[in-house]
Order: C-alpha cells, then structure tokens, then sequence
C-alpha cells in the first residue's frame, strides 16, 4: 500500500513539475485569415487579388471572405523548376492571404478548402514567437543588442 501511494505522489509531482516549467508551445494566429497556395495547374485562373476557380468562389461567398491578395505580389513564378545545384525553387507567386468575417473556426474553413483539390496547402497565419531563452551568460555585455528596437 506504502508503494502505491509513494508510486503515485512521485506520479502526480513529475506531472505537475513538467507542467509549470515547460514552456507555453501552443500556436498563435491571426483570427480569421488562412494563408493558401493555389496548384500551379490553376495559375491562368489566378490574378493578383482573385482566384477564378468556382469550387473556391463558392467557398469564399459562404464564408464571407472580405479580403483576397497575394502575399507576394511582386514574386513572378520562376523560368526553370530547379535551380543549378539541382534544388527544386519555390514558386511564391501563388500564396494568397485570405481574410474572412464571422466565427466559423479557421480548421473548418482549411478543411473545407483544401478538400476541393485546387490548393497545395491551407494553413492559419501563424504568429511567430519566440520560444526559448538564449543561454550566453555574456549576452548583457554585447553592446548592439540593447540598441535593437
């Protein structure tokens, strides 16, 4: 009986203790806008702020998107699909960030999206954040990094 209760405090205290000193990983992003990247197969359909596809068009009506750009919009697709050493390049012509009204959750929407087939991927606009804490014991004593605003 003493076995299963030391068992089960040493239990419920490493639980606690990796609760409180592990560090908040839950993503963060922007309330109602998806970051999408359309297949290049449907580039012609394409222009700087619409997608001409109607399996899309439906989607973006019942969701009441009120903003549609390209997130790069001055990056044209590349001329060769690989680059001299032989690494595939990537065409960001075709992201679009999309912004929507309402409170239908953003999972609903990707999934909704991406099962018409048209997008390469769908994804929340996630807010980057930094998660860890340098360990240079001389990071005081580096003159620039107090200058950063």
């Amino acid at each position: 009986m003493k076995i299963i209760r030391l068992f089960s405090i040493v239990v419920l205290l490493t639980v606690y203790l990796s609760n409180t000193f592990a560090q908040n990983y839950y993503a963060q992003y922007l309330p109602n806008t998806i970051i999408i990247k359309v297949k290049t197969e449907y580039r012609d359909k394409c222009s700087p702020t619409s997608i001409l596809v109607p399996e899309i068009q439906k989607i973006f009506q019942k969701t009441a998107v009120t903003s549609l750009k390209k997130k790069f919009p001055e990056q044209q697709a590349p001329r060769e699909k690989y680059s001299k050493w032989g690494y595939p390049l990537v065409d960001l012509s075709l992201i679009y960030e999309i912004k929507y009204n309402g409170n239908t959750p953003v999972e609903k929407i990707i999934n909704t999206l991406m099962a018409t087939g048209v997008l390469e991927y769908a994804e929340p606009s996630y807010v980057p954040q930094l998660l860890y804490t340098p360990n240079d014991p001389g990071v005081s004593l580096q003159y620039a990094l107090t200058n950063i605003q």
